[in-house]
């Protein structure tokens, strides 16, 4: 049910997750709701309707102001949306840029002329490069012309896209991620770029001049913005951006002549985004590592201004030009936030807004209707009516990405939390509150966790930089159980059915270790296993030394799934059918000898041989980046596959057909 997860923000550190965030009762269906919002764009007149775009999940649309989201998505051909901007004059019109995601390549810009219905993609005339969008602006005077900043600079379309060409005269670096027009005159145009500041033209892009004076070296900037009522020749401009690791705000007010800081009260956080709000111009709002914050004086200080915000780390952020005081901001995980009273209070608008990475699953015990759910972003969720509804129980959770759930096989109220870069936490009234349990934890990514079933104090977690701990107190202190582990990552974790002492633990990149003594000692057992970089780990509950190892890509055209049948000694590859090799989550059914599924970032896999052979069961799932699988332990028809960008799907006819 576990995989190892790459690639996520070091920016965590800094979230908190509390009682805002518990016990939200949510939408019925697939979920639960939220996600990872990448872009927020508003209608100029309408400020009840807004696109959004998300990591994996595509586009989603409002014309009520949050109240309710739809996703349009027919014909975006790659989900992982990294840019959005809307015709200024019809908001039907709708460009959507994307951006790499796993291996395949980037799509390039979409368009769509119908509000969502429909989407084609328009990428005539960009490079290879350039398929990877990082900002789109459209010309607010000429709503044909439209610019794209991208991994090879800056491209214009004059024809609303049917036609790019390269307009980067001057830019010395390649990726351009901001880009904002003056508002008096479109032909003046900011970028920002990655490593290499900030540069302006004054020819519509034909020409750049860099304009960095001030700002930290290889600074890289992710936001800008101008305030309209400066001066037209002294323009006031903000930035958020720097250098590595220190993303503060900014400010000119000689047109981007010259650079000063202008973070106080934000000192220390990592700022993504600001804005200046359109109906007064001294105010401000930032998004930050640590939530959002306002400026009411031009931005000489900054006030935080983040209640009721459980996500705190924050990008996108978009405020109302004619509703004072409206505003939204995009989260990491837990969906979109919305304010009327300026930040003041906030409140999730995530009603229809699937966009939400599930990592984990655990089962109640005594009752399989109740399902723990680890999120990337939003915490645990918690259902007790087999995943229809939901409800968040976050009270004392400080971190919102959950790698690992456990539940006590003998105590369904003792609940167990593996989180990224927070380590574990412990619940023992089902989750109502949750408290840290990390003495002796250095390392707080925890990838998987084990409990041992017939001393269920005994449990045993995988983590990035220690190995394999152990804790016989139910998490009061953990002790290094990897003495022979040659690789500091342990990315799963599983226990021999038959024999409590004898445990498999699968490494980032050393392949699989065994112990028979509870952790004490380990040996290597990999012959024959050409990927090293393991992700998931099973055991056939019929043949305690059949087991199975979902890898990632490792020699040239090799990964997938492998399989021992002596206790995992030698291994040979058991991929025949698979269209990913890529395999995070496996398992097996306790009825059928030789039912197992594996979850892809093609789907979920079947095999009615023991992994002889598999195919496809894909009917209704609308994300196939699967990273957690769960059989229902009292219906072996009842099965939940949880993707990253697209909430949980379930299935109540043994993945015949999703939902």
């Amino acid at each position: 049910m576990k995989c190892l997860r790459y690639g996520t923000l070091a920016l965590l550190l800094a979230f908190g997750l509390g009682p805002a965030n518990s016990f939200i009762t949510l939408h019925a269906g697939n979920g639960p709701e939220g996600g990872e919002i990448k872009n927020l764009v508003m209608d100029r007149v309408n400020s009840d309707i807004l696109y959004a775009g998300t990591r994996y999940g595509g586009v989603f649309k409002t014309i009520n102001g949050g109240n309710s989201w739809t996703r349009v998505n027919n014909g975006l051909t790659n989900p992982n949306i990294s840019a959005v901007a809307l015709d200024p004059n019809n908001p039907n019109i709708v460009y959507a840029g994307t951006a790499r995601m796993d291996r395949m390549p980037a799509g390039g810009v979409f368009k769509t002329t119908n509000g969502g219905t429909s989407w084609a993609p328009i990428n005539v005339g960009l490079s290879s490069r350039a398929f990877s969008i990082r900002a789109l602006a459209v010309d607010p005077t000429q709503a044909q012309t439209v610019y794209a900043g991208t991994a090879d600079a800056v491209f214009k379309s004059t024809n609303g896209g049917a036609l790019w060409t390269r307009f980067s005269a001057g830019i010395r670096v390649s990726t351009v991620r901001a880009l904002i027009f003056d508002p008096n005159n479109s032909q003046i145009i900011y970028a920002g770029t990655t490593g290499g500041g900030i540069y302006k033209s004054v020819d519509g892009g034909g020409n750049w001049t860099w304009i960095g004076t001030g700002l930290p070296p290889n600074s890289s900037v992710l936001s800008i913005a101008v305030n309209p009522s400066s001066s037209p020749s002294n323009r006031t401009l903000y930035l958020a951006g720097g250098g590595f690791g220190l993303q503060e705000i900014y400010k000119s007010t000689n047109g981007g002549t010259s650079w000063f800081r202008s973070s106080i009260g934000i000192d220390g956080m990592l700022a993504t985004n600001v804005v200046v709000d359109p109906i007064n111009n001294n105010r401000l709002y930032a998004t930050t590592s640590a939530g959002a914050f306002r400026s009411i004086d031009a931005a000489a200080t900054w006030e935080q201004t983040s209640i009721g915000i459980a996500d705190t780390l924050i990008d996108p952020l978009v405020v109302s030009r004619n509703i004072a005081g409206t505003l939204y901001v995009g989260t990491l995980g837990g969906g979109i936030y919305k304010t009327t009273d300026y930040g003041d209070s906030w409140a999730t608008v995530n009603s229809g807004l699937v966009a939400s990475s599930v990592f984990s699953m655990a089962f109640n015990p005594t009752d399989s209707r109740t399902l723990y759910i680890g999120t990337k972003g939003a915490g645990i969720a918690k259902s007790t009516d087999y995943a229809v509804s939901y409800t968040f129980i976050n009270d004392g959770l400080n971190a919102p990405v959950v790698n690992s759930v456990a539940v006590d096989p003998t105590n369904p109220n003792r609940l167990y939390a593996g989180l990224l870069y927070d380590g574990m936490y412990r619940s023992s009234d089902g989750g109502v509150f949750w408290e840290q349990a990390n003495v002796g934890i250095s390392s707080p990514i925890i990838h998987a966790i084990v409990i041992d079933p017939t001393a269920t104090n005994t449990i045993y977690i995988a983590t990035a930089g220690q190995s394999v701990l152990k804790t016989t107190n139910g998490g009061d202190s953990w002790d290094p159980a990897n003495f022979g582990i040659d690789e500091t990552t342990a990315s799963a974790l599983v226990m021999s059915p038959t024999d409590n002492n004898t445990l498999y633990a699968g490494t980032g990149g050393a392949g699989i270790y065994k112990t028979s003594d509870g952790g004490d000692s380990w040996w290597p057992v990999s012959a024959g296993l050409t990927s090293q970089s393991i992700l998931a780990l099973a055991i056939d509950p019929f043949n305690p030394s059949t087991l199975y190892a979902g890898t990632n890509l490792g020699l040239p055209g090799t990964g997938g799934v492998f399989k021992s049948t002596d206790s995992g000694d030698t291994w040979s590859p058991n991929s025949i059918g698979l269209t990913n090799l890529v395999v995070n989550a496996l398992a097996l059914d306790r009825r059928t000898n030789g039912l197992l599924y594996a979850g892809t970032l093609d789907g979920v896999f079947k095999s009615v041989n023991g992994g002889a052979n598999w195919t496809p069961l894909r009917n209704g799932l609308l994300n196939r980046r699967i990273f957690t699988f769960a059989i229902d332990p009292s219906a072996s028809n009842r099965l939940y596959a949880g993707s990253s960008g697209g909430g949980l799907f379930t299935s109540a006819d043994g993945g015949l057909n999703w939902q």
